[in-house]
């Protein structure tokens, strides 16, 4: 799968990254911006194409996401996820901390460089635990999701993030145990309806206050501290993927990216 995305990378590049605007950041403090969006393939696509087009072969393919993952859930999305022009606009998912640190790195070189600049020096990188808890709920430690109230459905019915929705008919009480569990099987009346297939659109549902989109539920979402992602994605449920969530990882994973944060260093 790496060899086809080598091959094919400029080509597609040339399709897909040509109307791709600029990433979009939100405001959050006088210093400090937070992408509105996940990154997306798209975006992901640019450093790549660098990587290609400066010949750093060895970085290139230790940057490529781990397209196999998607082989143990759903085997298509292996070859079409983060290939295929349909998913530009998808979250970038599979990739490993330090290829998120690596990319952030890549955008402050050249933000930089660049001489039609906003602000003399910048810095991006990984958002800390604290900073992305922060802009996820501005300061309201009682929120539990991004929104202004604590359910995930609003009151015409409508989904406020992509997350696993499971229902009463999911949950069982196990003797063994003695305690309820989920239950997921061929004898139950779990429809495939109920349960996302892969992560939606960077710019689904509703932004937060500062217009920041998608920071509960969706994918999960690396922080500066190594292992840990915040959120969480598409494939848990709704207590999973409140803004206190955790998501610990210790190697590239289908439900979780990361978004950009931005810091002011030079006006």
């Amino acid at each position: 799968m790496k060899n086809i995305l080598f091959s094919g990378l400029l080509v597609l590049c040339s399709i897909t990254l040509k109307a791709q605007n600029q990433l979009n950041f939100a405001k959050v403090t006088s210093t400090y911006y937070v992408c509105k969006y996940e990154i997306s393939n798209a975006d992901y696509k640019k450093y790549l194409n660098y990587l290609v087009q400066t010949k750093q072969n060895k970085i290139y393919m230790l940057s490529l996401p781990d397209t196999a993952l998607w082989k143990r859930v759903n085997a298509p999305y292996s070859a079409y996820y983060f290939s295929y022009p349909a998913y530009s606009n998808y979250p970038l998912v599979g990739v490993t901390y330090e290829n998120a640190v690596a990319y952030c790195k890549w955008l402050t070189d050249q933000y930089n460089s660049n001489s039609k600049r906003e602000f003399k020096r910048v810095l991006f990188r990984l958002p800390t635990g604290d900073e992305w808890t922060y802009a996820a709920n501005g300061g309201d430690n009682n929120k539990i999701y991004t929104w202004n109230f604590p359910y995930l459905i609003d009151k015409k019915k409508g989904l406020m993030c992509n997350f696993l929705r499971l229902g009463d008919n999911t949950i069982t009480y196990d003797e063994s145990i003695k305690s309820y569990r989920i239950k997921i099987s061929e004898d139950t009346n779990y429809s495939p309806k109920d349960k996302a297939a892969i992560p939606g659109p960077i710019n689904s549902y509703s932004p937060n206050q500062f217009g920041i989109y998608n920071m509960c539920g969706n994918i999960a979402e690396m922080v500066q501290e190594k292992g840990i992602a915040k959120g969480g994605s598409y494939n848990d449920p709704g207590y999973d993927v409140r803004i206190a969530s955790v998501k610990k990882y210790a190697s590239p994973s289908i439900e979780i990216g990361f978004r950009v944060a931005m810091e002011v260093l030079e006006k």
